[in-house]
């Protein structure tokens, strides 16, 4: 509803099976064939008594724009046009590197001769599990960033 006719054709794919080998992300790569990728996903955050500090991502600061993760590296170009728009718009954001786990822009980059991926992440409590807790800002703070990106970005 918020998109004002963008100069570029937007595909979003929801995909199945990222857990068992991205399965879904890897049929919708090749049928689709775009010429970037931005991945949606959540993301651990390190901001409870127990957590693993190398996770650096909290609550309520943003969506994490990930530089690379221990499946793919995201497009340097991407990352730095999600920054700008962010900043220029005054959209919160959290820079991540994640030493384990992935996402479906592994999948993107690994399709045909590569897409150009990156990943947008939500901070997240309690991955994988029935209490997975979020910020609703951090979720919309996410949505504003796509939206500058598909309206200015590419």
């Amino acid at each position: 509803k918020r998109l004002n006719s963008p100069n570029n054709t937007v595909y979003c794919s929801f995909s199945t099976q990222e857990e068992i080998g991205l399965m879904g992300a890897r049929v919708a790569g090749y049928d689709i064939m775009p010429e970037a990728c931005i991945a949606i996903d959540v993301t651990d955050s390190s901001d409870t008594p127990k957590a693993f500090k190398r996770h650096a991502m909290v609550l309520k600061k943003g969506p994490a724009i990930k530089v690379k993760d221990r499946a793919s590296i995201s497009d340097r170009k991407i990352v730095d046009k999600l920054i700008e728009l962010a900043e220029e718009s005054g959209i919160p954001y959290q820079m991540e590197v994640l030493i384990m786990g992935g996402t479906n822009a592994a999948a993107f980059q690994a399709t045909a001769s590569g897409i150009a991926s990156a990943t947008v992440s939500i901070p997240t409590r309690y991955v994988h599990t029935p209490s997975e807790t979020v910020h609703l800002d951090d979720i919309k703070n996410c949505v504003n960033l796509l939206i500058e990106y598909v309206q200015k970005g590419v």
